[in-house]
């Protein structure tokens, strides 16, 4: 799933020009290094970031460690669960519910999947 999650930034980067990276640890799993994606531009950021790269995930696997049995409160909620989103906000289904992380990520790829056809229509037509 980390891979096809980076593959989508990557087409992200390439068909519109927004860049990224998603770093994911396993705290649990004192071998695991990390995993970092996203578009190049993005995970040469990471690298090349004082107390990024491989010292930064190690870090953030240790911050994550410690902080385990804190709660993790956000500017909206105090639910571990459910991620926040850049506005504050957290995503709800058009009821108003909370999402399940299988739906979460299905309405992640949708959105991500129409952005990206509308902008490869946008340059076919720009470009005509």
């Amino acid at each position: 799933m980390l891979v096809d999650t980076s593959k989508v930034l990557e087409s992200l980067a390439e068909t519109a020009g927004i860049q990224s990276f998603i770093l994911a640890v396993d705290p649990s799993t004192e071998t695991d290094a990390g995993f970092l994606g996203g578009s190049l531009a993005g995970r040469a950021y990471w690298r090349d970031l004082r107390g990024g790269g491989e010292q930064g995930a190690k870090a953030f696997k240790q911050y994550c460690l410690k902080n385990e049995s804190k709660p993790v409160q956000s500017t909206s909620s105090t639910h571990r669960s459910v991620p926040t989103m850049v506005d504050g906000r957290q995503p709800t289904s058009g009821s108003g519910k909370k999402l399940d992380a299988k739906t979460l990520k299905a309405d992640l790829y949708e959105t991500v999947r129409k952005a990206l056809k509308s902008v490869a229509f946008f340059r076919l037509w720009w470009h005509g």
